[in-house]
This record gives structure tokens, sequence and C-alpha cells, in this order.
């Protein structure tokens, strides 16, 4: 039943399909072989902040998120399977992001 609650292809006009849509497409034809294939093949870059953030949460569940430095941030980050992005790219608004969302994971946990 919950997967008519995602959105359909013709939701978002314009916009080229990518991971996530992919991703909608196996679930909502709950082909759960190709969501899996999908999950092993997806690489994580700085724009998948809310991956990247559950994974940090995932490796460190009880480390609040505000009190990690963020050379430590950028250092982790760049840990994580499946990370491809230069770390030369990075700025301060991305780091944030990924901090925010693991910092939403982490309160949710210890809420």
């Amino acid at each position: 039943m919950w997967h008519r609650l995602l959105p359909a292809r013709d939701e978002h006009p314009g916009k080229m399909p990518g991971p996530h849509l992919a991703l909608l497409e196996c679930l909502n034809t709950k082909n759960y072989q190709s969501y899996q294939v999908l999950a092993m093949t997806q690489k994580l870059t700085w724009e998948d902040y809310e991956d990247v953030g559950l994974a940090l949460f995932e490796r460190f569940p009880d480390l609040d998120p505000l009190e990690v430095r963020f050379t430590d941030l950028l250092r982790w980050i760049c840990e994580v399977d499946d990370f491809v992005s230069d770390p030369a790219s990075s700025t301060e608004g991305k780091l944030e992001r990924i901090q925010m969302a693991w910092l939403e994971e982490w309160q949710d946990a210890n809420a």
C-alpha cells in the first residue's frame, strides 16, 4: 500500500530521470531485485547529504554531530563506503548539510 504514496514519473515534468527516480520506479513496481542492484551501484557525492548523514550516524550512533569538528567530519565523509566526490570540492555549506542530516538521524534515535 505504501508504494502508492510515491510520486509518479510525470509529477516532475522537465526533470531528468536520476537514481532517485529509478529507485522510486523500482519501489512503485515492487521490483526489489532491481532496487538491490541500484542500491549496490549508487555512488555517493556531496549532493547525497541525507545518505551520507545516515552512513555517519550508522558508523557513530552515540556521537553528537554538533560536537564534531569539520576537519574530522570531512575525513569521515571521505571514508564512507561508495563516497566518490573530490574532498577538495567540499564547502562549509556542504559539510553543514551533511552534519544536519546526521543530526536529524541522531535526534530521532535519541528522542
